[in-house]
């Protein structure tokens, strides 16, 4: 079994956020299925990506909902593009 590297779930969660169906932003629940990951651990990691402006968190009531800002989505390509590059080369992102 292999797991990913911390960079591969920023990307997972990043992606996930990416695609909204209403355009007003992504839940947690939503993002944590999409990208495989547990509540705690996507909690921490998405305080941290909207602390570093790749992604701003929207509050309307009790909901909180992600969506990606232009720096999130710069981080979003810019990681595709390397994971290209390095997967031939057997390399795990």
């Amino acid at each position: 079994m292999r797991y990913r590297t911390r960079e591969g779930i920023v990307a997972d969660l990043l992606g996930a956020a990416l695609h909204s169906d209403d355009g007003e932003g992504v839940g947690i629940g939503t993002m944590i299925r999409k990208a495989n990951v547990s509540y705690s651990r996507a909690a921490d990691i998405l305080q941290e990506l909207v602390r570093v402006g790749l992604l701003v968190e929207l509050n309307e009531g009790r909901k909180t909902r992600y969506t990606l800002t232009d720096d999130g989505y710069r981080y979003l390509a810019e990681y595709k593009t390397f994971a290209e590059y390095t997967r031939p080369l057997g390399l795990r992102l």
